[in-house]
């Protein structure tokens, strides 16, 4: 996929169901491969490797890993869904006329 049909106007925006799920899928990859390199760093023991560090960054990507591949299922299966609803979405802040508050 090399141009997606996302668009984004002055008051609407058009989301690439495709592209969106084919950025799920990168991210996953992305993920995957990520844990395999900290845990092979982990693995070779060598006085310049920190293993807690490694640790550290090996439960962050496992966290970014679970959010990846629960995005890339929902998407999968909602291919044969009739109604796709986004759900937590910002408000859209507005200033009020001191410029002062904002709501959200």
């Amino acid at each position: 996929m090399d141009k997606t049909k996302n668009d984004l106007s002055y008051d609407k925006a058009n989301l690439d169901y495709q592209a969106m799920f084919s950025t799920s899928r990168i991210a996953y990859a992305h993920c995957l491969e990520e844990i395999g390199r900290h845990l092979s760093d982990m693995r070779q023991l060598s006085p310049s490797h920190s293993p807690d560090l490694s640790a550290g960054w090996l439960a962050t990507e496992a966290r970014q890993l679970t959010t990846a591949a629960e995005t890339m299922r929902t998407l999968e299966g909602g291919l044969t869904r009739g109604t796709i609803t986004i759900t937590n979405k910002p408000m859209i802040k507005e200033e009020q006329d001191d410029g002062k508050d904002i709501k959200g």
